[in-house]
């Protein structure tokens, strides 16, 4: 199945800007039955943008965590990046998993030696 990904921004209850990308390609085959839970990851930023986005190289760096969390999440267990979501100085990514045993310990470890501020 080929990547098909979208993304939008709406606005929230407080009035502030949230960016969602996900995969079309799966909204009418999810939930994934070989991958039965989802994961939901993520950290915070700092920012002087009103909107509570990023700026500067800050963006870079929170696709490169994405990335990095693709990584590490694919080499403990089957996985699939379905969608982040981007609002009040917060990136949350979204994976369905075959396994989340042993997950948590290991991204808080990645978090804490790749990115410890």
């Amino acid at each position: 199945m080929q990547e098909q990904w979208d993304a939008y921004v709406a606005f929230y209850e407080d009035g502030t800007p949230g960016s969602t990308t996900f995969r079309m390609d799966l909204i009418h085959v999810a939930p994934l039955r070989h991958l039965p839970y989802v994961l939901v990851t993520g950290l915070t930023y700092e920012t002087s943008r009103e909107d509570g986005f990023p700026e500067g190289e800050t963006f870079q760096i929170l696709h490169k965590v994405g990335d990095d969390l693709v990584d590490l999440i694919t080499t403990e267990t089957e996985s699939v990046l379905v969608g982040s979501f981007m609002h009040n100085k917060e990136r949350l990514e979204y994976f369905y998993v075959k396994d989340g045993k042993g997950l948590k310990e290991k991204i808080e470890l990645f978090y804490a030696q790749q990115y410890p501020d």
